[in-house]
């Protein structure tokens, strides 16, 4: 690595990325694949332009990776929480934390008064070109978020500030990222910000929370 974790170098190159990483997709996604690709459309129904906007973007934030963590800041992939060591363990661990995902939704759904079968319902009602289009989002996230978010800046603020600051400190900018400041978009923002957190912190690894995030998506899509 060229700076340690915790350093100050390290956590502004950090915050830094999250910035640049707002700032790039969001100019992207917004002032050129919107107007050319999908102005026009109605979302989430897995058209072809709509196919080839979540690849751009899934593809983006693999390079966005590979350049500015990889190349310049000299991370490597077990640096950032991901390892053969344990893989089984933290698959399955990345499972477990969907599924308590699953229940935090439910709830959600009790206290909206909406029924919790939706849930599976939704599940199984996409299409299979919306399938890939959230199975695009899903790779998406795994190396927009979780590499960046629970990879790179939660054992940086670990190392500065111990494990319950770092997590409670990434969920908070985790969530303002997502510029959803609704009370309960925030909120749940947060929180999931802290679940997967808590994984990470507790495997020692970022591969169960990708996968739980990545489930999120790829299973539960727009709901």
């Amino acid at each position: 690595m060229r700076w340690d974790y915790g350093s100050t170098k390290q956590l502004a190159w950090a915050h830094g990325l999250v910035i640049l990483r707002m700032l790039i997709f969001g100019a992207v996604l917004l002032g050129v694949l919107r107007p050319l690709l999908t102005a026009d459309l109605p979302r989430k129904t897995g058209s072809n332009p709509e196919l080839l906007e979540q690849a751009i973007l899934a593809l983006m934030a693999v390079g966005f990776v590979l350049l500015f963590l990889v190349k310049i800041a000299k991370v490597t992939w077990k640096d950032l929480g991901f390892s053969r060591e344990g893989l089984r363990r933290n698959l399955l661990t990345g499972v477990a934390v969907f599924a308590a995902g699953l229940v935090v939704i439910a709830v959600r759904f009790a206290i909206d008064g909406d029924p919790v079968s939706d849930i599976w319902q939704a599940a199984i009602g996409y299409s299979t070109r919306q399938r890939l289009v959230i199975v695009l989002v899903g790779i998406h996230v795994v190396f927009g978020e979780e590499v960046l978010f629970r990879g790179y800046l939660q054992p940086g603020l670990r190392a500065r500030f111990g494990p319950a600051l770092a997590i409670g400190i990434t969920s908070l900018i985790f969530a303002a990222y997502h510029v959803n400041f609704s009370p309960m978009g925030f909120l749940g923002n947060v929180l999931w910000g802290v679940i997967w957190g808590l994984a990470r912190e507790r495997s020692g690894s970022t591969v169960p929370s990708s996968v739980a995030h990545f489930l999120n998506w790829s299973v539960l899509g727009w709901l």
